[in-house]
């Protein structure tokens, strides 16, 4: 298996528990790694036959815009499914 590494990866948004940490977006620093079946290698140099690290990057961002989260477990597990 392959892995894609997206490292310091920065996204501010709201989360916390407490009301005041909600108040205020923070910036969450996250780090990455993205595991590629075997079968998912490219067979050429076309983007579009594995994983883009801008759109990977650009949906996250996305939806920690929209999204709001009391903990970081379901942060964490948010983005697992989202990845």
């Amino acid at each position: 298996m392959d892995t894609i590494f997206i490292n310091d990866l920065r996204v501010e948004m709201l989360i916390g528990v407490y009301d005041w940490e909600r108040k205020v977006p923070q910036t969450v620093q996250l780090d990455l790694e993205i595991g590629i079946p075997d079968g998912g290698r490219p067979r050429s140099d076309r983007i579009r036959e594995t994983i883009d690290y801008a759109k990977v990057i650009q949906r996250i961002q996305s939806s920690l815009r929209q999204e709001q989260f009391l903990l970081v477990e379901r942060l964490a597990e948010h983005l697992a499914q989202l990845v």
